[in-house]
């Protein structure tokens, strides 16, 4: 019988509270003592260190070194997976409950560390005070969530059939899953994709990005102090091309979970195909690729109500969300009102280290974030036209990676208007109705998040049936970013994802297969029960 287990999400902290802050600032000054320090890779048992290092540094000022973790190789490679496929072999033999138990237990963990995670955050990918403390509560609502989820899934269904027979069906792992990390979520999206396939009885190899290794490996810390067993996530740092790839080609994987970019999930797609696994079909499990986010803004909408969800939209966490707003569709008759009084909110965000909780816009991620940036700043000057440029102090951008908000008056098809940046870009395009703003959403090669604000009930119910179709996740009348677990499942298609939807009810169903078992309940003659 299946059990339907409550769910709430972890609140966010309350910053206007002085004791928050206080421990916040003390979580940061320990965080800070612990830089330079030598982080090894784990396979099973083994804490391996070897003199190939990964070092990871603060992007806010990039000569201070958070840490170096030890880099993975060929050899080490098929360790892992070796140690993995062995593992699985017992692991999905746990009971499901107890399974979930390490994963409400991890829960608790990073719940009692919680501001030490966040200050990490804050150092080693740049994020301010509140992106970090939800990054943090989100990563804490995977593992509740996913833990509850497998609880009612465990127990498989007695399904109809004649008198004299008995059918069931159950979920069983699929083998060993490859995790290929990502840095802007570092704690959320990678605790995510650790969770849900251990959770189901899987085995992991996890490679952390080479830009936030620390916070990958404190991952690992918090799983094996849980409870873990040695062996069911197995902690190899490396190169994205020189571990990553080489990862996913290994004929123990079965699946693999990744978050990256439309180039790295088509790469990934191909080695899926062209170098099989030994014990079944590979293939990405989950995967989600990146984005080209719109909002549009109708003349009757609260441009109050706008004002703030393009905002936050566009400049929450520098637009290195994937789901963040870097296409604005303006109608005609509201364009001028509502560009005046963004470009005066841009303004006022105060740009500097995120460890000063006064500051809202931090780093980009790295020096080839900022080149990138810079390149289609040029772009977006010959393309269009240049609406608003802010500043950085001189000082900052010799020590960070730090890039002033920029908007730009673009056509449609311009490449700042679609193409993947990652950086706070925003591309305005003046449109005469919702009609034509349907047409440019459906011209986007992405299909992840997506906005409308209109206080019209007519035009809502016409964008929820249209719009439907061309993202994963839509939202009216608030901010295209923020999705909580179970409230709003996370994903899309097109070159975004696979369809599968982080957060979701059906999340987990990716790593198993279904298992049928039907019995005839008629026996004929008796044969006694040997005693063991």
């Amino acid at each position: 019988m299946r059990e339907f287990l409550p769910f709430e999400n972890q609140p966010p902290i309350d910053w206007s509270k002085k004791e928050n802050q206080k421990r916040m600032k003390e979580s940061l000054k320990r965080i800070r003592k612990s830089f330079g320090k030598d982080y090894p890779l784990v396979i099973g048992k083994d804490k391996i260190s070897i003199s190939e290092k990964i070092s990871s540094f603060n992007p806010a000022n990039f000569k201070e070194r958070i840490g170096q973790v030890s880099q993975g190789f060929g050899d080490l490679i098929k360790k892992s997976t070796e140690i993995a496929y062995q593992s699985w072999l017992s692991w999905r033999e746990v009971p499901y409950q107890k399974r979930a138990q390490i994963l409400f237990e991890a829960a608790k963990i990073l719940r009692e560390k919680r501001f030490e995670a966040q200050a990490l955050c804050v150092y080693e990918i740049g994020k301010n005070w509140i992106e970090a403390d939800a990054d943090v509560a989100e990563a804490i609502d995977f593992l509740e969530y996913y833990g509850k989820r497998m609880i009612e899934l465990g127990g498989g269904e007695v399904l109809p059939g004649l008198p004299v027979e008995l059918n069931t069906t159950e979920f069983l792992p699929r083998g060993v899953v490859a995790v290929i990390g990502i840095w802007n979520f570092a704690w959320a999206i990678n605790v995510g994709m650790i969770a849900a396939p251990i959770v189901t009885g899987n085995t992991v190899v996890f490679k952390p990005s080479s830009l936030s290794p620390i916070i990958g490996y404190q991952i690992f810390e918090i799983f094996s102090k849980a409870g873990l067993p040695e062996g069911v996530l197995n902690f190899l740092p490396g190169k994205g091309k020189e571990i990553g790839e080489e990862l996913v080609k290994d004929p123990l994987v079965i699946g693999v979970a990744v978050t990256g970019s439309k180039q790295t999930g088509q790469v990934l797609h191909q080695i899926c195909g062209n170098f099989p696994c030994d014990y079944g079909f590979k293939q990405i499990l989950v995967g989600e690729f990146g984005g080209k986010d719109l909002i549009y803004l109708e003349p009757d909408c609260d441009l109050d109500q706008a004002l703030e969800g393009v905002l936050w939209s566009f400049l929450g966490y520098q637009n290195q969300k994937c789901s963040a707003c870097s296409v604005l569709l303006l109608h005609q008759d509201i364009y001028s009102l509502f560009l005046e009084r963004f470009r005066e909110a841009v303004d006022s965000i105060k740009i500097g280290p995120p460890e000063d909780p006064s500051n809202l816009i931090g780093p980009l991620i790295d020096d080839q974030a900022k080149v990138k940036a810079q390149k289609y700043f040029e772009i977006g000057k010959k393309e269009g036209r240049l609406i608003y440029q802010g500043k950085v102090d001189k000082q900052l951008e010799e020590i960070g990676y730090f890039f002033a908000p920029a908007i730009f008056e673009v056509e449609s098809g311009a490449k700042i208007a679609t193409e993947e940046i990652f950086a706070p870009i925003l591309a305005v395009i003046k449109v005469k109705d919702f009609n034509r703003a349907l047409e440019i959403f459906r011209q986007n090669q992405y299909a992840l998040t997506g906005g409308v604000f209109t206080r019209s009930p007519a035009l809502i119910e016409k964008a929820k049936k249209l719009l439907k179709y061309e993202v994963g996740n839509l939202y009216i009348n608030r901010k295209i970013t923020g999705a909580l677990v179970k409230r709003q499942p996370f994903g899309g298609w097109r070159f975004s994802g696979v369809g599968s939807k982080a957060g979701g009810k059906y999340y987990l169903l990716r790593f198993v297969y279904e298992s049928s078992i039907s019995e005839n309940l008629i026996r004929k003659g008796y044969v006694p029960t040997k005693n063991p």
